[in-house]
């Protein structure tokens, strides 16, 4: 086989395996408040589908072309559909004493979105919290 061919053969298995990757990383990120109820995990999976273009061609791996793409779009799919339907995680990562808050978003009293890092750029940020509904 030409180096090409080689090449491209190794590319759809390390698709397979970034797409598995690309789950792993996910569960091992979920207590970063950054990845953990949005969708910008699903940028992991664009390693896969890079390398899946990239092997485009490959001549005579038709089983293994067809394997890498059916894990990618299984992987992926799946993927959207468990954040679908899970929605939001509940509860919130453990912040020990003397550790930073995580970044987290809140509506203010006009309704528009604040961040804590918008907050925190202007110095110190005192938190109270009213029990109730108001």
């Amino acid at each position: 086989f030409p180096l090409r061919e080689v090449v491209k053969a190794a590319a759809l298995v390390l698709a397979i395996l970034a797409t598995l990757g690309a789950w792993v990383a996910d569960m091992l990120l979920l207590g970063v408040p950054l990845f953990r109820n949005t969708w910008l995990p699903l940028t992991f999976f664009i390693v896969p589908l890079l390398l899946l273009i990239a092997a485009k061609g490959v001549e005579g791996r038709n089983k293994l072309r067809a394997g890498a793409w059916i894990v990618f779009v299984l992987g992926s799919g799946g993927y959207v559909a468990v954040r679908g339907l899970v929605g939001k995680l509940e509860g919130s990562p453990a912040v020990a004493v003397g550790d930073f808050a995580p970044n987290f978003m809140l509506k203010d009293a006009d309704g528009k979105d604040v961040r804590l890092s918008d907050l925190s750029d202007q110095g110190r940020v005192l938190l109270l919290f009213f029990r109730g509904h108001y």
